[in-house]
């Protein structure tokens, strides 16, 4: 982690408070897992698909 980022965290908890910042990151984080779970489930389904036939 970089002295700006850092610095940018900070600056985000002393403005809008801990669980709001944990929960926004939380979000972003789990956001994108769940992008990616989807797009590997739709590639099962398709490899599953073209198995069956």
């Amino acid at each position: 982690m970089m002295i700006e980022d850092a610095t940018m965290w900070v600056s985000l908890v002393s403005d809008f408070g801990y669980p709001f910042v944990v929960s926004m990151f939380l979000l972003f984080r789990f956001g994108k897992k769940l992008k990616e779970l989807t797009t590997d489930v739709e590639n099962l389904k398709k490899s599953a698909h073209k198995t069956k036939r």
